[in-house]
Formats: C-alpha cells, structure tokens, sequence
C-alpha cells in the first residue's frame, strides 16, 4: 500500500471515530431502566400515613393512664427497696414491693387487653399499605417489592398481636444489595398515595 493511501485510511478512521461513522461508535438509545427491587419502610409509611398518625395517638392516650401507675408504682418500689436497706424488719418492705410488682403485672395485662381491642383496626391499617404497595408494583411493573421496619415504636408494638415480625427483611435488603440491584426505596411514595386515598 502506498504512503499516501496509509494516510488517506488514517484519516478516514480519525474522522469516523470523531463523527460517529464508525460501528464501535453507534450506540442505542438510552432508555431508563426501571428498578427490580423496591424497598417500603414501614416506619416512615406509618409515620405519614394521616390514618395511622390518628390510630397511634389513639393507642397512646388509651394506654396513657395504665402507662403513668407502672411509672408510679416502679418509683414507690425503688423507695421500698432503699428504705429496706435502712430498716431493721425487711420483711414488711418485702412484701410490699412483691405486692406493687403484681399490680404491674395486673397492669401489663390490661394494657394486652387495650391492644386486642385494637388489633382490628390495626389489621385494616396494614392490609391497607399492603394493597398500596401492590398498586405501585402492579402500575410501575416492578417485580418484587421488600418491606422492612415496624410500623411503631418496640413499646407499643408489643401491645399489638398479629404483626409477622418473624421474618428478617433487612437481610433480604442485603442480599439484593449484594446482588448488583439497585434498590429503590417508596415509603414516602406509598404514604402519599395512602394519603390520597382517604381524603
């Protein structure tokens, strides 16, 4: 091959490359890939959710009275137990916090009983989220949708029967993590959509 021909391809290659000429340098459109994996924090759901903001403020002031004698019989039982170090008969001291221990025990089970009668409308609170989530997934086409958290605080959770908390989700988050998925998270999308829903 000539010189002047090497030349002439070099150019030609060099401007392909700049121009867009060559195969290597056609590329497709870039089309957004929706996610495959979603993750719903209960929490921040059930912290937006106007329904679930007035079932937990409804909870809390009925357990207002119940929480306020354990709080006060816990103290009367430290004064008890410091007194009784002090005292020459112990036995009196004894049985006085053993008989304030049982009126929190007796209190712990009427604060069960306060969630049971609960238990209802907290049911209807999730399988209302529940039916969200699938909407998204169903309108947006995403396969697979993870929900993690606990929709309260530990504390009143407990007096709430029925939730699955047997299940870790975190880990399934981790695993798709550790996939190469990206992950999405739609609390606050699925709170406003609750949200819109009920007014």
């Amino acid at each position: 091959m000539k010189k002047s021909s090497v030349i002439a391809f070099v150019i030609f290659l060099a401007c392909g490359a700049v121009y867009g000429l060559l195969p290597t340098r056609h590329t497709n459109p870039v089309v957004e890939r929706k996610p495959k994996f979603v993750a719903v924090d209960l929490r921040v759901v059930f912290d937006s959710y106007e329904k679930a903001q007035q079932f937990r403020a409804n909870l809390e002031r009925a357990r207002a009275p119940f929480k306020a004698k354990i709080e006060q019989l816990n103290l009367e039982i430290t004064e008890l137990q410091e007194a009784s170090k002090t005292a020459d008969a112990v036995e009196p001291f004894r049985r006085a916090v053993i008989g304030k221990k049982r009126q929190i025990e007796d209190l712990d089970v009427e604060m069960l009983r306060l969630g049971r009668k609960h238990s209802d409308s907290f049911i209807l609170l999730n399988r209302e989220v529940l039916r969200a989530i699938i909407k998204y997934q169903d309108d947006n086409q995403i396969p697979i949708a993870v929900s993690h958290g606990v929709p309260f605080d530990p504390d009143l959770m407990s007096l709430l029967p029925g939730f699955p908390q047997r299940r870790n989700w975190m880990n399934a988050l981790d695993s798709i993590s550790n996939s190469g998925e990206g992950i999405v998270e739609i609390a606050p999308v699925i709170a406003e959509l609750l949200n819109a829903q009920s007014r």
